[in-house]
């Protein structure tokens, strides 16, 4: 049983989590039986529990499958998920905005009258750290939350008032974070239809008339097959779906062969791809002065008369090009591994611009990457603000005013 170790504030009592809320079980109807399904009450599993919200699903089930096989809850009420893989990372918990209904996976929590429900969704949040240790099973599967300990926890409770004050101001913080979230995605979208117009020519630049041209993508990438000659004599790199990185960083530990002499070397400015995974997009673009990747990967350097750097990390993650990349692939003996035919890729022709409209393009594309980046680093700084908040006020280390 976790204990309160600080100081109780004023006014503020001890009460154990099961003695301010009660929960139930969710289930699944048979999905033998289509009068269970397709109705219009939506089904809550993991996959639909994303925000602190709930109010829809891509499943729904109707009255019939609810009386037969699920349960429900009210608007108002809490869902909280006790199985599956999620629970290792964080712990999704959320208010229902109107009557749900929920699997075995998932708990409804309905409130007593010594507490409200923003309140408990805002003391779940502050103590996830303490939470996600109560979760039992391997590590590898899926992780289960001991309900029976979880009602044991103790919780520091302010008064009504005070615990409806505390939740209008973390609130607010909510608010402003879903706002600016929306804002980014708009932004992303946007970036999204600007590099369509702009990688295809369909939209083209104020003072660029010039067709675009033809040209070999083997003119523009020249395979390199330069190695390393002494055991780390770089920094050992992956190509991950988010770019190149160090691969120490990204796993917390260099999973490489012990002997990474005879990896690929890889400078500045080289382009990278898995063959095996080229047709899914993975390939990246080095900004690092030099490292080394497994001699799997392909190495390339750029042909400064056809490709600009800036430009190319774009459009050779475009649709168009990320087709030619499976068209080139054939399917092995693995779904997700394909054999990438590198010849037929390079001698495939492809239209680009000149070089002066490729550095105008990167130059647009690039802005409205970097606003993204910049808005992204903002609502980072909003949610640890709001989290240190969310942990002064719960635990009445700052006290709020109530009228």
């Amino acid at each position: 049983m976790t204990k309160i170790e600080q100081k109780i504030p004023e006014g503020w009592s001890v009460k154990k989590l099961g003695d301010c809320c009660s929960m139930s079980s969710g289930g699944t109807p048979s999905k033998s039986n289509s009068d269970f399904w397709n109705g219009d009450i939506p089904w809550i599993s993991a996959s639909a529990m994303r925000g602190i919200y709930f109010s829809s699903s891509e499943e729904k089930i109707t009255e019939l499958g609810l009386q037969k096989g699920s349960r429900s809850v009210n608007k108002g009420d809490l869902l909280l998920l006790v199985r599956g893989s999620m629970l290792w990372n964080y712990i999704p918990i959320g208010i229902a905005t109107r009557k749900l209904a929920f699997n075995q996976d998932v708990k409804g929590i309905s409130v007593k009258n010594n507490i409200t429900n923003q309140f408990l969704l805002y003391w779940f949040k502050t103590n996830e750290h303490l939470i996600k240790n109560m979760v039992v099973g391997t590590g590898i599967g899926a992780g289960k939350l001991d309900t029976q300990e979880l009602n044991n926890i103790k919780i520091l409770l302010p008064p009504l008032p005070e615990q409806e004050k505390i939740a209008g101001i973390l609130s607010c913080w909510d608010d402003g974070i879903e706002k600016l979230s929306a804002l980014i995605e708009k932004k992303k979208i946007q970036k999204k239809a600007l590099m369509q117009q702009l990688l295809t020519g369909k939209h083209r630049l104020k003072g660029f008339s010039t067709p675009w041209h033809e040209v070999k993508l083997g003119d523009i990438l020249h395979e390199n097959n330069e190695r390393a000659i002494m055991q780390n004599q770089h920094t050992v790199l992956s190509v991950t779906k988010n770019g190149i990185c160090s691969q120490s960083e990204y796993f917390d530990k260099q999973i490489a062969s012990e002997n990474n002499i005879g990896y690929k070397v890889l400078h500045k400015y080289n382009v990278v791809f898995s063959p095996m995974n080229l047709w899914m997009g993975s390939l990246g673009f080095s900004e690092y002065d030099v490292g080394i990747v497994s001699p799997a990967y392909k190495i390339f350097t750029i042909n400064p008369q056809y490709g600009v750097f800036n430009f190319l990390k774009y459009f050779m993650i475009c649709p168009k090009m990320i087709n030619l990349y499976a068209v080139n692939s054939e399917m092995g003996a693995s779904v997700v591994r394909r054999n990438l035919d590198l010849q037929s890729l390079l001698s495939s022709k492809i239209v680009i611009p000149d070089l002066a409209e490729q550095r105008a393009i990167a130059e647009i594309l690039s802005k409205a990457d970097e606003e993204i980046e910049l808005l992204n680093k903002k609502l980072e700084a909003f949610k640890q603000e709001k989290k240190a908040l969310m942990q002064q006020l719960l635990t009445g280390k700052i006290r709020v005013k109530v009228n």
